[in-house]
């Protein structure tokens, strides 16, 4: 229905609507959407690139050459500066022993800024190119070879029978492993030193590049696969033993330690006979005289002898170190064990202290029994169930840590491991380049002991880091606690305000009376604290003071062995007359050396047993532990459990302990008879080599004896037969004497020279050893002196005691002796060896001069008689067939013979030209030399 009055009411209006509108260009839509698909493609792939390279990086540390490392090297340095910038409280046992554990970054920025300083050159030498292709296998092997299991393990443990445990397990694993490196330094050092004397031989011509090359592969070679057929054999014999005594395991231990001296014997063997291995290989192969050769070896053993007393050195050293390092940790362990009880009788403490509020309450009739022990049981229930969670969220939150803080410690030793290859790599190039033994043998020890310091320096800082993250986790749980405490006691306060009606004056009575007793109570665990820091600073001192009598006593244990058997040989020697003064010294250098090495291996095998033996024993306190652990824990539950099961548990604990102490003493006795067996096989081994040695020296000696008397008598012979010709006649009397007179005129000149010279020689020789002495003697003092003022102020910060001061002063008076008698040795052994080197030349200088006189006097006299040469061929055979040398001897005799002959007549016919009075003067300087070969026949 349409209302047509409407349309006057309303009025039509038209307007115009302005719109800006966008027109779709399909072609330019489609371009546009691929070439966006393309550039996301092209971004998406670069980004899985590198994160693919990212990730190789990780999984593959870059060595420290790279721009990244020092980067990531600050950044790590930054972070723990950082971390330990906050105040611990619980520091006081971190200085245990009267110094700190280690400082953050102590050497962090020097190795950076060498390391920046290297890059900004951008050389690359052949030192680098070396170290650059096998740095991946120092990386893998040597970070496997250091310590990458720190003081984090040992906090984790539950309780201190295995965090003991745990010390002693890795104190083995790192002795065992510096074993093992130091068995691969002493292999790498002898073939290191045998490339540089050979390479001494190389640049005089008589060996060739490739033959040394191949030589010193070969070596190797052979080595690796004796070493290898030995493993394979230890393997073979253990597998086969755990088999065999699987359900004894005191059997198999012994089976096992038994098999462990087996393999150390024959590998001691195999490291002897390499020796006589390389000898026989140069006889063979070199094309070098058996003199050059024995000489090589000689000096390649007084190196090697060198080496293994450093080696004994640094092995005591670092046996020391590990000593020193677990008393440090064996105190901070039984810091945080007063710690852990002290936390727990706080929490008894907690509910004791409401216990006399509320029995006041109970006289004033404000509670109840039944209701004073509903509230105390409940308040001690609640505080258990918060001590539980805190210990769950403490577990939880340190094993967090604990696997970053081991990532940490795995890339800090593999750059140390990175950084130290390069720097051996360096060493190595440039003492190569100028192919100097003395600098190899002094410098590169030295090397490895700066190396070794390195690494024990930057466990410590890992170490303190740790112990400090784990403390600083321990507080901010502990003030989570105690937070919760808190409210838990102001809810005690509250229902106790309800139920007994209390006004606000009886509500701070009871708050007030429980911070009373608190406070007392946090003030005697304060003062325990402060006993028991005093207690463990005197334990140190005094467990220092038993590591220092047990080294003196090592130390003459040792010297009273070798003062023992080398007077045994000197009383074998002077009984033997056959042997020369040469000989018989030869003998006993070559036994100080084998005794030298014996004392290192008798050492490295105690040190060994003895921490063998306490891990083994630390397992079984362990179990003593578990069984302690079960009676407490009975105590606390004395209702679930009834008086007869307890008693049994007690029981149970004193046989374990009982059975414990007789195991202890019993392996403490047979290590004892099992070392003092090993010392007596280990002598007696030494014994039958000396008796070898002296064989050997004896039987070449009678050797050498036949062939110089046969020569001598082939000589006298032919002296006769010219002495015959002279009486004949042929020469006049007159003449003779005056050649003979020369003779001895001549003779006479050459011994007082000599012996001039030796005299020279031996003061310019005592002069250098002396000043070289005095030199070093400044240079130690100075750097003990450095050190133990430093040591000093350091422990007067720490506020050391005046027994720690007198301590440290009486271990520093016995460092600064043993340095003293140490280089007393040093420069002694030098002066005897040079001395012994001197007289050695001079002697062969003094025969090869009077064998040239003798050989000079016969030809004289030969060509004053004119022999012809069928004379001479016959004096000749007739003193060879006399003394029954060879053909071969004889041409040679014979043909030298005539060569210096007619050397003479030159000489003789100038000496008749001249004044007769002049000529004893100028026959000195006219006659000629004898040939080398006549001078090798007669020596």
């Amino acid at each position: 229905m349409a209302y047509p009055f409407l349309e006057e009411l309303f009025q039509t209006v038209q307007f115009e609507l302005d719109r800006t509108e966008f027109t779709i260009d399909a072609p330019w839509i489609t371009g546009a959407f691929f070439l966006g698909l393309i550039i996301s493609g092209v971004i998406t792939a670069i980004c899985i690139f590198l994160c693919f390279k990212d990730a190789e990086r990780k999984k593959e540390p870059c060595p420290p050459c790279c721009k990244c490392f020092n980067k990531q090297h600050d950044e790590e340095v930054a972070m723990l500066v950082s971390s330990g910038a906050e105040n611990i409280t619980t520091a006081t046992y971190l200085e245990i022993g009267g110094k700190q554990i280690g400082r953050l970054g102590k050497n962090d920025k020097k190795g950076s800024a060498k390391r920046k300083a290297s890059l900004k050159t951008g050389k690359r030498d052949v030192g680098v190119e070396k170290w650059a292709e096998s740095v991946e296998t120092a990386t893998n092997k040597n970070v496997s070879t250091l310590l990458t299991s720190g003081m984090i393990h040992i906090l984790l443990k539950k309780n201190s029978a295995d965090a003991d445990q745990e010390m002693k397990k890795q104190d083995l694993d790192e002795f065992n492993k510096m074993e093992e490196a130091q068995e691969k330094e002493k292999d790498d050092m002898l073939i290191k030193l045998l490339k540089l004397r050979l390479k001494k031989l190389n640049e005089k011509g008589r060996v060739s590049e490739p033959y040394l090359a191949d030589l010193v592969q070969q070596i190797t070679d052979d080595k690796r696969s004796s070493q290898a057929v030995l493993d394979s054999e230890r393997a073979e014999n253990e597998e086969e033993l755990k088999k065999k005594l699987s359900k004894n395991e005191k059997e198999l231990q012994e089976a096992l330690d038994n098999v462990d001296t087996d393999y150390n014997q024959k590998l001691r063997q195999l490291n002897k006979d390499q020796q006589e291995n390389i000898r026989q290989k140069l006889l063979r192969t070199s094309g070098l005289s058996e003199a050059e050769v024995d000489d090589l070896i000689e000096k390649l053993k007084q190196d090697m002898a060198e080496l293994e007393r450093k080696r004994g050195l640094e092995q005591a050293r670092q046996a020391r170190a590990l000593a020193e390092r677990l008393e440090k940790r064996r105190q901070i362990l039984e810091f945080q064990k007063l710690q852990e009880a002290q936390n727990q009788e706080a929490m008894s403490g907690e509910v004791d202290s409401f216990i006399e509020p509320l029995d006041k309450l109970l006289k004033e009739g404000k509670i109840i029994e039944r209701q004073k022990n509903e509230l105390m049981d409940q308040y001690a229930k609640d505080l258990i169930d918060i001590q539980k969670r805190h210990e769950i969220e403490s577990m939880r939150q340190q094993q967090d840590l604990a696997e970053k803080l081991q990532q940490r410690r795995e890339q800090r030793m593999r750059k140390l491991a990175d950084k130290h290859a390069k720097e051996q790599a360096m060493h190595l190039n440039k003492i190569e380049k100028e192919a100097k033994t003395d600098e190899f043998v002094k410098n590169y020890p030295d090397l490895l002991h700066q190396q070794q310091l390195e690494l024990e320096e930057i466990q410590t800082e890992l170490d303190q880091t740790e112990i400090q993250q784990m403390e600083r986790v321990k507080m901010q749980l502990d003030k989570e606690k105690d937070r919760e405490i808190m409210e838990r006691r102001n809810k005690l306060v509250q229902t106790l305000s309800s139920i007994g009606q209390l006004s606000e004056s009886d509500v701070n009575k009871i708050i007030k009376l429980h911070d009373i007793r608190m406070n007392s109570f946090m003030e005697r665990q304060k003062e325990e604290r402060a006993r028991m820091t005093a207690k463990l600073q005197e334990k140190w001192e005094q467990r220092m003071m038993k590591l220092e009598m047990e080294a003196q006593r090592d130390s003459a244990d040792r010297e009273t062995i070798q003062e023992q058997q080398k007077a045994t040989v000197k009383r074998v020697l002077s009984s033997n007359l056959e042997l020369t003064d040469e000989a018989k010294k030869k003998i006993l250098l070559e036994h100080e050396r084998n005794i030298e090495a014996l004392n290192n291996e008798l050492q490295r095998s105690r040190i060994k047993q003895q921490l063998s033996l306490e891990h083994k024993l630390s397992l079984r306190r362990s179990r003593l532990a578990e069984l302690q652990q079960q009676k407490e824990q009975a105590k606390l539950e004395r209702k679930a459990m009834t008086e007869k099961e307890i008693k049994a548990l007690e029981n149970q604990l004193v046989a374990e302990e009982e059975k414990y102490e007789v195991e202890r003493q019993a392996a403490l006795s047979a290590l004892r008879q099992k070392l003092a067996k090993e010392t007596m096989a280990a002598l007696a081994a030494q014994e039958m080599e000396l008796a070898a040695l002296i064989g050997r020296l004896e039987a070449g000696h009678a050797r050498r004896e036949a062939i110089l008397q046969k020569q001598d008598m082939t000589l006298q012979k032919l002296q006769e037969k010219l002495e015959s010709k002279l009486t004949e006649g042929a020469l006049a009397p007159s003449w003779a004497d005056q050649l003979i007179q020369q003779h001895y005129n001549q003779l006479e000149h050459i011994n007082s020279t000599l012996q001039h010279n030796r005299e020279h020689q031996e003061r310019v020789l005592t002069e250098k050893i002396q000043a070289k002495k005095l030199q070093k003697q400044r240079g130690l003092e100075d750097q003990i002196g450095k050190e133990t003022h430093e040591d000093l102020m350091e422990r007067r910060r720490a506020g050391a005691s005046k027994a720690s001061q007198i301590l440290d002063q009486f271990l520093m008076e016995q460092r600064h002796q043993k340095a003293m008698d140490e280089l007393q040795r040093e420069m002694k052994l030098e002066l005897e060896r040079c001395k012994d080197q001197l007289n050695r030349d001079l002697h062969k200088e003094l025969e090869s001069e009077l064998e040239e006189q003798k050989s000079q006097l016969l030809s004289q006299l030969a060509a004053a008689c004119n022999l012809s040469s069928a004379e001479i061929s016959e004096a000749v055979d007739t003193a060879v067939a006399d003394t029954g040398a060879d053909g071969k001897a004889a041409k040679r005799l014979a043909r030298e013979l005539r060569q210096e002959i007619n050397k003479a007549k030159s000489s003789m016919d100038m000496m008749d030209d001249d004044d007769e009075e002049d000529m004893g003067i100028r026959s000195k300087s006219a006659v000629s030399r004898p040939r080398s070969s006549l001078r090798k026949k007669t020596s």
